[in-house]
């Protein structure tokens, strides 16, 4: 995997703003959620430029499992009370799919 080699990759970003967990995140894929977050444990605390963090994307991926893994990482800080450029929380806005 290209995190063996270069963990950088895993905070680059697209042009906006999303990082690699942001996408897994954002379509279930756990277990690349998974190995991004053990090797690479800081990609959590990002944001993209709406201010949307791991948890929201993974909120609206409607999968328990990618919400749950985020949820259980020994340290989710405050991810489920952050809120984006419109004011919304990861929970608000999966409430509102």
């Amino acid at each position: 995997m290209l995190l063996i080699e270069d963990k950088s990759a895993a905070y680059k970003a697209d042009n906006e703003g999303k990082m690699a967990l942001h996408v897994a995140a954002g379509l279930g894929r756990v277990n690349i959620m998974r190995e991004l977050i053990s090797r690479c444990p800081g990609c959590c605390e990002l944001v993209d430029k709406r201010g949307w963090n791991v948890l929201h994307f993974a909120s609206t991926s409607k999968n328990r499992n990618a919400v749950g893994l985020i949820l259980q990482n020994p340290s989710p800080g405050n991810l489920a009370n952050e809120k984006d450029e419109k004011g919304n929380t990861p929970f608000l806005r999966a409430a509102s799919m």
